[in-house]
């Protein structure tokens, strides 16, 4: 517990840049906009270096934090309601993914 208390509060917003320059975004977000030619939902890759001091010490996990940037990135506001986020958090090293798919039964 201590060593990941360690981690996110010693990352920095520069090790954002170091692990993902411009040069990388560029294609990552190319990649998106083309994928979503071929379907209806919203996708989006949010990178963060470290959580926030407060969630960290309210004990969030990385997969809540994944699920609460989700809903205030409102991925899932689409004309359907479908989204998928690919949430990095690179204090702890880990990736997640959330989506939801609403299909209203006709």
């Amino acid at each position: 517990m201590i060593s990941r208390w360690l981690r996110n509060l010693t990352t920095t917003h520069f090790a954002l840049r170091r692990h993902f320059p411009r040069a990388t975004l560029s294609p990552i977000d190319a990649v998106i906009t083309a994928s979503e030619r071929d379907h209806r939902a919203e996708i989006r890759c949010a990178v963060e270096t470290a959580l926030p001091v407060g969630e960290l010490f309210g004990g969030i996990t990385s997969t809540a934090r994944a699920a609460a940037v989700f809903s205030g990135l409102g991925v899932w506001d689409t004309a359907e309601n479908n989204g998928v986020l690919l949430y990095v958090l690179l204090a702890e090293r880990k990736i997640e993914s959330v989506r939801i798919t609403w299909k209203e039964d006709v």
